[in-house]
């Protein structure tokens, strides 16, 4: 294991949110070493962190269920993508269950991470349902009032760099 590395992603949010492991969600390349499951860590409910130890060799099948999980190319966002607007390839993903409270109600997000590589480096992607990711907005999470997408609680933009993202709330409804 020690040879194995360690990944790490980190989601600074505007405000409190709960962020959990979605239990079996880890997806990696075939015939790459793992250790899932990831670890979810937190000091103050406002930033998180998560790491997997695992191998890191990309395979476009990965990328295509990453996608597929979150709902098509207009549902995924990488901040260091320069006009991609999905993976071609990625190491692994993984799911987490984030809970957002906007005026005292609790609201539930599937989110999934990926890492890729670009420009000599590993990159994260994001990706939800919740996402939409088109020309004029990049990387804008829409939390939704019920699961048949009744209506908009909250609208957060999403921005970061290479293995992190800011979600900053811009509007609640």
């Amino acid at each position: 294991m020690e040879s194995t590395p360690g990944n790490k992603v980190q989601i600074k949010f505007s405000g409190p949110a709960l962020v959990e492991y979605i239990s079996n969600s880890f997806v990696i390349t075939e015939k790459q070493p793992s250790y899932p499951p990831p670890i979810v860590f937190s000091d103050n409910e406002i930033v998180w962190g998560i790491e997997i130890k695992c191998g890191r060799k990309g395979s476009s099948g990965v990328a295509g269920q990453f996608i597929n999980m979150s709902g098509g190319t207009g549902h995924t966002f990488c901040p260091t993508a320069k006009s991609d607007r999905a993976p071609r390839d990625l190491n692994f993903y993984l799911g987490i269950k984030v809970r957002f409270s906007v005026n005292s109600e609790n609201y539930y997000a599937n989110i999934y991470l990926g890492q890729g590589h670009s420009d000599n480096r590993n990159n994260w992607w994001v990706g939800s349902p919740n996402i939409i990711n088109t020309a004029g907005i990049p990387g804008a999470l829409m939390i939704l009032f019920s699961q048949n997408m009744e209506g908009v609680a909250q609208v957060f933009s999403i921005t970061g760099g290479v293995s992190d993202f800011l979600l900053r709330a811009q509007l609640s409804l």
